[in-house]
């Protein structure tokens, strides 16, 4: 009997699905080391807030009893936005990211597979520097969906 082949993700592509069997048990920052640089008023900088979670994976048996749990730390990459579609073509879900200090443009759209269960198609689009301008914008407008139905990637 032959194996069967690994999936392998394309470079910058992956697929997401939903996950019911975890929770997120605590939430915050922490101050991480970082390449040092200095601010706009002589001060070096050489620690920056990341924002962590720690998640509960609980994975139970077919009597719903608790076969393990695991916990795992997540670091937020960057701030996602809900898009209202312009085309076909759009992303349901982008923002920016940076991943080891690389800045990409993370994209996001609702499928569904074969099966018929839904996943999220994402890709990384590599992102350029624009030149400085001094400010500084942020969008905290952004929706947040109540439950899974109101997801839509």
């Amino acid at each position: 009997m032959q194996d069967k082949e690994e999936f392998k993700n394309a470079p910058r592509t992956g697929r997401l699905f939903s996950e019911t069997e975890v929770q997120v048990v605590r939430k915050g920052t922490i101050a991480v080391p970082i390449e040092p640089y200095t601010n706009d008023k002589g001060i070096e900088i050489t620690e920056e807030d990341r924002y962590f979670s720690i998640l509960l994976f609980t994975k139970r048996n077919s009597a719903g009893e608790v076969d393990y749990q695991k916990y795992e730390l997540a670091m937020s990459v960057g701030k996602l936005y809900i898009n209202e579609k312009t085309g076909e073509n759009s992303p349901d879900i982008d923002g920016p990211i940076t991943i080891d200090n690389k800045k990409w443009k993370f994209c996001g759209w609702k499928k569904t597979a074969s099966n018929n269960k839904e996943f999220t198609k994402v890709t990384l689009y590599e992102k350029e520097e624009p030149e400085s301008t001094g400010v500084i914008e942020q969008n905290d407008e952004a929706p947040m969906p109540v439950n899974d139905e109101d997801i839509p990637f």
